[in-house]
Protein backbone atom coordinates (compact mmCIF):
# COMPACT_ATOMS: atom_id res chain seq x y z
CA UNK A 1 0.00 0.00 0.00
CA UNK A 2 2.91 2.35 0.65
CA UNK A 3 4.12 1.80 -2.91
CA UNK A 4 0.67 2.60 -4.27
CA UNK A 5 0.50 5.72 -2.09
CA UNK A 6 3.88 6.86 -3.36
CA UNK A 7 2.86 6.49 -7.01
CA UNK A 8 -0.59 8.04 -6.58
CA UNK A 9 0.85 10.81 -4.40
CA UNK A 10 -1.82 10.45 -1.73
CA UNK A 11 -1.79 9.43 1.90
CA UNK A 12 -1.34 5.73 2.66
CA UNK A 13 -4.55 5.65 4.68
CA UNK A 14 -6.55 6.64 1.59
CA UNK A 15 -5.11 3.79 -0.44
CA UNK A 16 -6.02 1.42 2.37
CA UNK A 17 -9.57 2.76 2.32
CA UNK A 18 -9.82 2.20 -1.44
CA UNK A 19 -8.42 -1.30 -1.08
CA UNK A 20 -10.97 -1.99 1.64
CA UNK A 21 -13.77 -0.91 -0.69
CA UNK A 22 -12.31 -3.12 -3.41
CA UNK A 23 -12.22 -6.13 -1.10
CA UNK A 24 -15.80 -5.52 -0.03
CA UNK A 25 -16.84 -5.33 -3.67
CA UNK A 26 -15.15 -8.70 -4.26
CA UNK A 27 -17.16 -10.02 -1.30
CA UNK A 28 -14.07 -10.67 0.75
CA UNK A 29 -14.74 -10.57 4.48
CA UNK A 30 -13.37 -7.31 5.79
CA UNK A 31 -14.07 -5.88 9.20
CA UNK A 32 -16.48 -2.98 8.86
CA UNK A 33 -17.11 -0.55 11.72
CA UNK A 34 -20.43 0.60 10.36
CA UNK A 35 -19.20 3.42 8.18
CA UNK A 36 -17.58 3.88 4.80
CA UNK A 37 -15.05 6.22 3.28
CA UNK A 38 -15.41 7.76 -0.16
CA UNK A 39 -12.51 8.52 -2.46
CA UNK A 40 -13.44 9.98 -5.82
CA UNK A 41 -10.11 10.65 -7.54
CA UNK A 42 -8.20 7.35 -7.48
CA UNK A 43 -10.49 4.31 -6.93
CA UNK A 44 -10.23 2.88 -10.46
CA UNK A 45 -6.56 3.67 -10.75
CA UNK A 46 -5.84 2.31 -7.27
CA UNK A 47 -7.52 -0.98 -8.16
CA UNK A 48 -5.43 -1.21 -11.30
CA UNK A 49 -2.26 -0.58 -9.30
CA UNK A 50 -3.19 -3.20 -6.72
CA UNK A 51 -3.73 -5.78 -9.47
CA UNK A 52 -0.46 -4.85 -11.15
CA UNK A 53 1.44 -5.17 -7.87
CA UNK A 54 -0.02 -8.59 -7.34
CA UNK A 55 1.17 -9.63 -10.81
CA UNK A 56 4.56 -8.01 -10.07
CA UNK A 57 4.29 -5.84 -13.17
CA UNK A 58 6.11 -2.58 -13.71
CA UNK A 59 4.01 0.41 -12.68
CA UNK A 60 3.53 3.40 -14.92
CA UNK A 61 1.87 6.43 -13.45
CA UNK A 62 -1.21 7.60 -15.36
CA UNK A 63 -2.11 10.43 -13.06
CA UNK A 64 -3.26 13.63 -14.65
CA UNK A 65 -0.98 16.55 -13.82
CA UNK A 66 -3.08 19.66 -13.20
CA UNK A 67 -1.57 23.04 -14.10
CA UNK A 68 0.11 24.72 -11.17
CA UNK A 69 -1.66 27.97 -11.97
CA UNK A 70 -4.98 26.58 -10.75
CA UNK A 71 -6.23 27.69 -7.38
CA UNK A 72 -5.42 25.47 -4.45
CA UNK A 73 -9.04 24.48 -3.85
CA UNK A 74 -9.31 23.13 -7.40
CA UNK A 75 -6.89 20.35 -6.46
CA UNK A 76 -9.22 19.20 -3.69
CA UNK A 77 -11.49 16.52 -5.12
CA UNK A 78 -11.46 13.89 -2.42
CA UNK A 79 -14.27 12.72 -0.20
CA UNK A 80 -13.41 11.79 3.36
CA UNK A 81 -16.79 12.19 5.02
CA UNK A 82 -17.85 9.02 6.73
CA UNK A 83 -21.29 7.71 6.00
CA UNK A 84 -22.33 7.95 9.64
CA UNK A 85 -25.82 9.02 10.65
CA UNK A 86 -25.85 12.50 12.21
CA UNK A 87 -28.82 12.56 14.55
CA UNK A 88 -31.27 15.43 14.68
CA UNK A 89 -31.75 17.02 18.09
CA UNK A 90 -34.53 19.45 18.85
CA UNK A 91 -33.47 22.99 19.76
CA UNK A 92 -36.32 24.52 21.83
CA UNK A 93 -34.78 28.00 21.72
CA UNK A 94 -34.71 28.20 17.91
CA UNK A 95 -38.12 26.54 17.79
CA UNK A 96 -39.38 29.49 19.84
CA UNK A 97 -37.86 31.90 17.31
CA UNK A 98 -39.79 30.13 14.55
CA UNK A 99 -43.07 29.95 16.49
CA UNK A 100 -43.00 33.68 17.19
CA UNK A 101 -43.98 34.37 13.58
CA UNK A 102 -46.99 32.07 13.53
CA UNK A 103 -49.64 33.47 11.16
CA UNK A 104 -47.53 36.60 10.59
CA UNK A 105 -46.90 36.06 6.87
CA UNK A 106 -50.54 35.30 5.88
CA UNK A 107 -51.73 38.12 8.15
CA UNK A 108 -49.51 40.69 6.42
CA UNK A 109 -50.56 39.32 3.05
CA UNK A 110 -54.19 39.80 4.05
CA UNK A 111 -53.47 43.36 5.14
CA UNK A 112 -52.20 44.09 1.65
CA UNK A 113 -55.32 42.59 0.04
CA UNK A 114 -57.64 44.59 2.27
CA UNK A 115 -55.87 47.89 1.66
CA UNK A 116 -55.74 47.21 -2.08
CA UNK A 117 -59.53 47.35 -2.17
CA UNK A 118 -61.04 50.78 -2.97
CA UNK A 119 -63.25 50.55 0.13
CA UNK A 120 -60.33 49.45 2.34
CA UNK A 121 -62.42 46.44 3.32
CA UNK A 122 -63.04 42.93 2.06
CA UNK A 123 -66.18 40.77 2.01
CA UNK A 124 -65.91 37.97 4.50
CA UNK A 125 -66.88 35.45 1.84
CA UNK A 126 -63.91 36.48 -0.32
CA UNK A 127 -61.38 35.82 2.43
CA UNK A 128 -61.68 32.07 1.92
CA UNK A 129 -59.98 32.52 -1.47
CA UNK A 130 -56.84 34.17 -0.06
CA UNK A 131 -55.09 30.97 1.07
CA UNK A 132 -55.20 31.84 4.74
CA UNK A 133 -54.57 29.14 7.35
CA UNK A 134 -57.69 26.95 7.48
CA UNK A 135 -59.70 29.38 5.36
CA UNK A 136 -61.41 26.93 3.03
CA UNK A 137 -64.78 28.36 4.10
CA UNK A 138 -66.08 31.77 5.09
CA UNK A 139 -66.67 30.60 8.65
CA UNK A 140 -63.07 29.43 8.96
CA UNK A 141 -61.86 32.76 7.58
CA UNK A 142 -64.03 34.54 10.15
CA UNK A 143 -62.37 32.48 12.85
CA UNK A 144 -58.99 33.71 11.65
CA UNK A 145 -60.13 37.34 11.87
CA UNK A 146 -61.67 36.82 15.29
CA UNK A 147 -58.42 35.30 16.45
CA UNK A 148 -56.74 38.71 16.09
CA UNK A 149 -59.31 41.35 17.15
CA UNK A 150 -56.62 44.00 17.58
CA UNK A 151 -55.81 43.69 13.85
CA UNK A 152 -59.14 43.02 12.12
CA UNK A 153 -62.65 44.38 12.49
CA UNK A 154 -65.74 42.54 11.26
CA UNK A 155 -68.65 44.82 10.38
CA UNK A 156 -71.77 45.05 8.22
CA UNK A 157 -71.76 48.07 5.86
CA UNK A 158 -75.54 48.26 5.87
CA UNK A 159 -78.50 45.99 6.63
CA UNK A 160 -78.89 43.23 4.09
CA UNK A 161 -75.27 43.33 2.91
CA UNK A 162 -72.74 40.57 3.69
CA UNK A 163 -70.21 40.98 6.45
CA UNK A 164 -66.94 42.75 5.67
CA UNK A 165 -63.54 42.87 7.35
CA UNK A 166 -61.27 45.88 7.71
CA UNK A 167 -58.25 46.93 9.72
CA UNK A 168 -58.27 48.50 13.15
CA UNK A 169 -56.70 51.97 13.48
CA UNK A 170 -53.63 50.51 15.19
CA UNK A 171 -53.04 47.98 12.40
CA UNK A 172 -53.61 50.67 9.78
CA UNK A 173 -51.06 52.90 11.48
CA UNK A 174 -48.49 50.10 11.55
CA UNK A 175 -49.06 49.36 7.88
CA UNK A 176 -48.50 53.00 6.97
CA UNK A 177 -45.21 53.03 8.87
CA UNK A 178 -44.15 49.83 7.09
CA UNK A 179 -45.01 51.34 3.71
CA UNK A 180 -42.94 54.40 4.58
CA UNK A 181 -39.98 52.13 5.32
CA UNK A 182 -40.34 50.43 1.93
CA UNK A 183 -40.31 53.87 0.27
CA UNK A 184 -37.19 55.12 2.09
CA UNK A 185 -34.18 55.37 -0.20
CA UNK A 186 -31.66 53.42 1.99
CA UNK A 187 -34.00 50.45 2.42
CA UNK A 188 -34.92 50.44 -1.27
CA UNK A 189 -31.26 50.30 -2.23
CA UNK A 190 -30.66 47.59 0.36
CA UNK A 191 -33.56 45.51 -1.04
CA UNK A 192 -32.26 45.93 -4.60
CA UNK A 193 -28.79 44.83 -3.49
CA UNK A 194 -30.14 41.72 -1.75
CA UNK A 195 -32.14 40.78 -4.83
CA UNK A 196 -29.10 41.34 -7.05
CA UNK A 197 -26.96 39.12 -4.81
CA UNK A 198 -29.64 36.41 -4.96
CA UNK A 199 -29.43 36.48 -8.76
CA UNK A 200 -25.63 36.39 -8.62
CA UNK A 201 -25.77 33.28 -6.43
CA UNK A 202 -27.69 31.58 -9.23
CA UNK A 203 -24.57 31.52 -11.39
CA UNK A 204 -26.43 32.51 -14.56
CA UNK A 205 -27.47 35.80 -12.89
CA UNK A 206 -31.10 35.03 -13.71
CA UNK A 207 -34.00 33.41 -11.87
CA UNK A 208 -37.63 32.72 -12.80
CA UNK A 209 -40.14 34.89 -11.01
CA UNK A 210 -41.89 31.91 -9.42
CA UNK A 211 -38.68 31.14 -7.49
CA UNK A 212 -38.08 34.78 -6.54
CA UNK A 213 -41.66 34.98 -5.25
CA UNK A 214 -40.90 32.16 -2.79
CA UNK A 215 -38.25 34.39 -1.19
CA UNK A 216 -40.09 37.73 -1.55
CA UNK A 217 -41.27 37.83 2.06
CA UNK A 218 -37.96 36.61 3.46
CA UNK A 219 -35.97 39.11 1.37
CA UNK A 220 -38.14 41.98 2.60
CA UNK A 221 -39.32 43.00 -0.87
CA UNK A 222 -42.52 45.07 -1.16
CA UNK A 223 -45.66 43.16 -2.23
CA UNK A 224 -45.62 44.73 -5.73
CA UNK A 225 -41.85 44.71 -6.05
CA UNK A 226 -41.84 44.54 -9.87
CA UNK A 227 -43.44 47.97 -10.51
CA UNK A 228 -42.53 49.53 -7.16
CA UNK A 229 -38.85 48.54 -6.95
CA UNK A 230 -37.45 47.03 -10.13
CA UNK A 231 -38.60 49.89 -12.31
CA UNK A 232 -36.37 52.27 -10.34
CA UNK A 233 -33.24 50.18 -11.01
CA UNK A 234 -33.03 49.70 -14.79
CA UNK A 235 -29.24 49.51 -14.55
CA UNK A 236 -29.58 46.53 -12.20
CA UNK A 237 -32.42 44.36 -13.50
CA UNK A 238 -33.98 43.27 -16.74
CA UNK A 239 -37.09 41.16 -17.37
CA UNK A 240 -37.18 38.82 -20.33
CA UNK A 241 -39.08 35.78 -21.54
CA UNK A 242 -37.41 32.41 -22.07
CA UNK A 243 -38.64 28.99 -23.10
CA UNK A 244 -38.89 26.43 -20.31
CA UNK A 245 -37.12 23.29 -21.52
CA UNK A 246 -39.17 20.99 -19.30
CA UNK A 247 -42.66 22.27 -20.16
CA UNK A 248 -42.00 24.08 -23.44
CA UNK A 249 -43.90 27.12 -22.18
CA UNK A 250 -42.74 30.70 -22.06
CA UNK A 251 -41.26 31.70 -18.72
CA UNK A 252 -40.54 35.15 -17.32
CA UNK A 253 -37.16 35.53 -15.65
CA UNK A 254 -35.39 38.35 -13.87
CA UNK A 255 -31.76 38.82 -14.81
CA UNK A 256 -28.92 41.14 -13.92
CA UNK A 257 -27.96 43.68 -16.54
CA UNK A 258 -24.29 43.24 -15.63
CA UNK A 259 -22.20 41.48 -13.00
CA UNK A 260 -21.37 43.66 -9.99
CA UNK A 261 -18.03 42.93 -8.39
CA UNK A 262 -18.78 45.16 -5.40
CA UNK A 263 -21.66 42.84 -4.45
CA UNK A 264 -19.80 39.58 -5.05
CA UNK A 265 -18.49 39.46 -1.48
CA UNK A 266 -20.02 37.07 1.02
CA UNK A 267 -20.90 37.94 4.60
CA UNK A 268 -18.04 35.79 5.89
CA UNK A 269 -15.55 37.54 3.61
CA UNK A 270 -16.79 40.90 4.83
CA UNK A 271 -16.11 39.83 8.39
CA UNK A 272 -12.62 38.72 7.44
CA UNK A 273 -11.96 42.21 6.11
CA UNK A 274 -13.05 43.69 9.43
CA UNK A 275 -10.82 41.23 11.30
CA UNK A 276 -13.85 40.22 13.29
CA UNK A 277 -13.92 36.57 12.36
CA UNK A 278 -11.58 33.75 13.40
CA UNK A 279 -8.84 35.98 14.67
CA UNK A 280 -6.11 37.27 12.40
CA UNK A 281 -6.48 38.28 8.80
CA UNK A 282 -5.32 35.65 6.34
CA UNK A 283 -6.57 32.63 8.25
CA UNK A 284 -8.82 30.19 6.47
CA UNK A 285 -12.49 30.89 6.99
CA UNK A 286 -14.22 28.43 9.26
CA UNK A 287 -17.96 28.28 9.68
CA UNK A 288 -19.36 29.06 13.09
CA UNK A 289 -20.90 25.98 14.70
CA UNK A 290 -23.21 25.77 17.67
CA UNK A 291 -25.01 22.71 18.98
CA UNK A 292 -27.98 22.48 21.33
CA UNK A 293 -27.59 21.08 24.81
CA UNK A 294 -27.38 17.31 24.77
CA UNK A 295 -26.01 17.09 21.23
CA UNK A 296 -22.64 15.46 20.69
CA UNK A 297 -20.97 14.42 17.45
CA UNK A 298 -19.33 11.04 17.18
CA UNK A 299 -15.58 11.05 17.55
CA UNK A 300 -14.89 10.12 13.94
CA UNK A 301 -17.34 12.77 12.71
CA UNK A 302 -15.60 15.42 14.82
CA UNK A 303 -12.28 14.49 13.25
CA UNK A 304 -13.74 14.88 9.77
CA UNK A 305 -15.34 18.23 10.64
CA UNK A 306 -12.00 19.62 11.83
CA UNK A 307 -10.32 18.63 8.57
CA UNK A 308 -13.26 19.88 6.53
CA UNK A 309 -13.18 23.29 8.25
CA UNK A 310 -9.52 23.70 7.28
CA UNK A 311 -10.29 23.38 3.56
CA UNK A 312 -10.01 26.61 1.53
CA UNK A 313 -13.11 28.78 1.53
CA UNK A 314 -14.62 29.25 -1.93
CA UNK A 315 -16.79 32.30 -2.40
CA UNK A 316 -20.43 31.39 -3.08
CA UNK A 317 -20.31 33.87 -5.96
CA UNK A 318 -17.56 31.88 -7.65
CA UNK A 319 -18.46 29.15 -10.13
CA UNK A 320 -17.34 25.88 -8.51
CA UNK A 321 -19.37 23.39 -10.53
CA UNK A 322 -16.10 21.98 -11.88
CA UNK A 323 -15.48 20.37 -8.48
CA UNK A 324 -16.34 16.72 -7.94
CA UNK A 325 -19.99 16.72 -6.79
CA UNK A 326 -19.36 14.44 -3.81
CA UNK A 327 -16.01 15.92 -2.78
CA UNK A 328 -15.36 17.64 0.52
CA UNK A 329 -14.40 20.87 -1.21
CA UNK A 330 -17.63 20.91 -3.21
CA UNK A 331 -19.60 20.37 -0.02
CA UNK A 332 -17.87 23.29 1.69
CA UNK A 333 -18.73 25.48 -1.29
CA UNK A 334 -22.37 24.38 -1.09
CA UNK A 335 -22.42 25.18 2.63
CA UNK A 336 -21.05 28.63 1.72
CA UNK A 337 -23.85 29.08 -0.84
CA UNK A 338 -26.54 28.08 1.67
CA UNK A 339 -24.96 30.25 4.36
CA UNK A 340 -24.91 33.30 2.10
CA UNK A 341 -28.46 32.68 0.87
CA UNK A 342 -29.81 32.52 4.42
CA UNK A 343 -27.77 35.57 5.40
CA UNK A 344 -29.48 37.60 2.66
CA UNK A 345 -32.87 36.95 4.28
CA UNK A 346 -34.19 39.34 6.92
CA UNK A 347 -34.97 36.67 9.51
CA UNK A 348 -32.01 34.43 8.50
CA UNK A 349 -34.41 31.54 8.01
CA UNK A 350 -36.82 30.20 5.41
CA UNK A 351 -38.90 27.14 4.65
CA UNK A 352 -36.93 24.08 3.62
CA UNK A 353 -39.06 23.66 0.49
CA UNK A 354 -37.93 27.09 -0.73
CA UNK A 355 -34.28 26.08 -0.51
CA UNK A 356 -34.91 22.75 -2.20
CA UNK A 357 -36.82 24.44 -5.03
CA UNK A 358 -33.95 26.88 -5.53
CA UNK A 359 -31.44 24.01 -5.38
CA UNK A 360 -33.37 22.00 -7.98
CA UNK A 361 -33.25 24.95 -10.35
CA UNK A 362 -29.52 25.32 -9.71
CA UNK A 363 -28.96 21.64 -10.53
CA UNK A 364 -27.94 20.56 -7.03
CA UNK A 365 -30.56 17.84 -6.83
CA UNK A 366 -30.57 16.15 -3.44
CA UNK A 367 -27.19 17.55 -2.42
CA UNK A 368 -28.85 20.34 -0.43
CA UNK A 369 -30.61 17.74 1.70
CA UNK A 370 -27.30 16.01 2.47
CA UNK A 371 -25.59 19.29 3.34
CA UNK A 372 -28.36 20.19 5.79
CA UNK A 373 -28.14 16.74 7.36
CA UNK A 374 -24.32 16.74 7.62
CA UNK A 375 -24.00 20.13 9.31
CA UNK A 376 -26.52 20.51 12.16
CA UNK A 377 -24.09 22.88 13.89
CA UNK A 378 -24.50 25.42 11.06
CA UNK A 379 -28.12 24.89 10.03
CA UNK A 380 -31.04 23.91 12.22
CA UNK A 381 -34.24 22.41 10.82
CA UNK A 382 -37.31 23.23 12.88
CA UNK A 383 -40.50 21.19 12.53
CA UNK A 384 -42.77 23.84 14.02
CA UNK A 385 -45.76 25.50 12.31
CA UNK A 386 -46.59 22.32 10.34
CA UNK A 387 -43.60 22.76 8.06
CA UNK A 388 -39.81 22.52 8.10
CA UNK A 389 -37.88 25.75 8.54
CA UNK A 390 -34.11 26.04 8.02
CA UNK A 391 -32.49 28.44 10.51
CA UNK A 392 -28.95 29.83 10.34
CA UNK A 393 -27.67 29.20 13.86
CA UNK A 394 -24.98 31.86 14.07
CA UNK A 395 -27.52 34.60 13.25
CA UNK A 396 -29.30 34.03 16.58
CA UNK A 397 -28.45 34.56 20.21
CA UNK A 398 -31.03 32.49 22.01
CA UNK A 399 -34.26 33.29 20.15
CA UNK A 400 -33.27 36.82 19.07
CA UNK A 401 -31.56 37.95 15.89
CA UNK A 402 -28.03 39.28 16.31
CA UNK A 403 -28.48 41.82 13.52
CA UNK A 404 -32.03 43.13 13.19
CA UNK A 405 -33.26 44.81 10.05
CA UNK A 406 -35.71 47.75 10.43
CA UNK A 407 -38.40 45.73 8.66
CA UNK A 408 -37.98 42.97 11.23
CA UNK A 409 -38.62 45.57 13.89
CA UNK A 410 -41.93 46.36 12.18
CA UNK A 411 -42.83 42.68 12.04
CA UNK A 412 -42.17 42.33 15.75
CA UNK A 413 -44.60 45.19 16.34
CA UNK A 414 -47.21 43.24 14.38
CA UNK A 415 -46.47 40.21 16.56
CA UNK A 416 -46.94 42.31 19.69
CA UNK A 417 -50.27 43.59 18.40
CA UNK A 418 -51.37 40.05 17.52
CA UNK A 419 -50.51 38.80 21.00
CA UNK A 420 -53.02 41.15 22.64
CA UNK A 421 -55.87 38.92 21.48
CA UNK A 422 -54.95 36.36 24.14
CA UNK A 423 -56.41 38.57 26.85
CA UNK A 424 -59.92 37.85 25.68
CA UNK A 425 -59.50 34.37 24.21
CA UNK A 426 -62.62 33.00 25.90
CA UNK A 427 -64.83 35.71 24.43
CA UNK A 428 -63.21 35.25 21.02
CA UNK A 429 -63.84 31.52 21.10
CA UNK A 430 -67.49 32.13 21.95
CA UNK A 431 -67.91 34.57 19.06
CA UNK A 432 -66.05 32.22 16.72
CA UNK A 433 -68.37 29.32 17.53
CA UNK A 434 -71.43 31.50 17.01
CA UNK A 435 -70.26 32.80 13.61
CA UNK A 436 -69.11 29.33 12.50
CA UNK A 437 -72.57 27.97 13.32
CA UNK A 438 -74.50 30.65 11.46
CA UNK A 439 -72.14 31.44 8.54
CA UNK A 440 -73.43 28.58 6.38
CA UNK A 441 -76.61 30.55 5.83
CA UNK A 442 -75.30 33.87 4.59
CA UNK A 443 -78.65 35.65 4.35
CA UNK A 444 -79.69 34.68 7.85
CA UNK A 445 -76.25 35.48 9.14
CA UNK A 446 -76.25 38.90 7.47
CA UNK A 447 -79.62 39.68 9.04
CA UNK A 448 -78.35 38.88 12.50
CA UNK A 449 -76.27 42.01 12.67
CA UNK A 450 -78.19 45.23 13.08
CA UNK A 451 -75.19 47.04 14.41
CA UNK A 452 -71.69 47.52 13.16
CA UNK A 453 -69.09 45.18 14.54
CA UNK A 454 -65.91 47.07 15.01
CA UNK A 455 -62.97 47.72 17.32
CA UNK A 456 -62.93 50.67 19.66
CA UNK A 457 -59.27 51.62 20.03
CA UNK A 458 -57.63 53.37 22.99
CA UNK A 459 -54.39 54.11 21.18
CA UNK A 460 -52.74 50.77 21.90
CA UNK A 461 -55.26 48.38 20.31
CA UNK A 462 -56.34 47.06 23.71
CA UNK A 463 -59.97 48.17 23.76
CA UNK A 464 -62.36 46.60 26.29
CA UNK A 465 -64.80 43.77 25.63
CA UNK A 466 -68.35 45.09 25.80
CA UNK A 467 -71.93 43.82 25.52
CA UNK A 468 -73.44 43.09 22.13
CA UNK A 469 -76.72 41.46 21.33
CA UNK A 470 -77.45 39.54 18.18
CA UNK A 471 -81.00 38.86 17.06
CA UNK A 472 -80.94 35.35 15.55
CA UNK A 473 -84.21 33.63 14.67
CA UNK A 474 -86.20 35.91 16.95
CA UNK A 475 -84.08 35.21 20.04
CA UNK A 476 -81.59 37.47 21.73
CA UNK A 477 -78.23 35.72 22.20
CA UNK A 478 -75.50 37.20 24.28
CA UNK A 479 -72.32 36.90 22.19
CA UNK A 480 -69.70 38.39 24.46
CA UNK A 481 -69.53 38.92 28.20
CA UNK A 482 -70.15 42.24 29.88
CA UNK A 483 -67.52 44.87 29.77
CA UNK A 484 -64.53 44.49 32.02
CA UNK A 485 -64.72 45.89 35.51
CA UNK A 486 -63.92 49.56 35.77
CA UNK A 487 -64.23 50.09 31.98
CA UNK A 488 -66.81 52.35 30.43
CA UNK A 489 -69.12 51.13 27.72
CA UNK A 490 -68.63 52.76 24.28
CA UNK A 491 -71.12 55.36 23.21
CA UNK A 492 -72.72 53.16 20.55
CA UNK A 493 -73.95 49.60 20.86
CA UNK A 494 -71.20 48.19 18.65
CA UNK A 495 -69.52 44.90 19.32
CA UNK A 496 -65.81 44.89 19.95
CA UNK A 497 -64.19 41.64 18.80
Amino acid sequence: MKAVAKITEVATIRVCEVATFYSMFKQTKVRNKGYNYYEEVTPVRAVEIVEMLRRREKLVSKLYKLPQLLLAHRLQATRLFIDARVKWVRDPILDTAVEKEKDLKPLCSLLHHILSSPSLSLPLSSASLLHLPSSATASAAASFFLKYPSIFTIFQPSPGLPLHVRLTPSALSLHRQESALHLSLPLRHSAASRLAKLLMLAGSSALPFHIIDKFRWDLGLPPNYVPDLLSDYPDYFNVRAVNDETTGKELLVLELVSWRDELAVSALQERMKDRDFNGKTGTRIRFSMDFPRGFDLEKRVKAWVDQWQDLPYISPYEDAFHLAPSGDQAEKWMVAVLHELLWLLLSKKTERDNLLCWGEYMGFGTRFKKVLAHHPGIFYISNKLKTQTVVLREAYRKDFLVEQHPLMGMRHRYIYLMSKAKKSQKQINLASRTIRKEANSSQKFAGCFNHEVHGEENGDASGPICVAELWIKGTEILLLSAQLKGEKRPRDSSLII
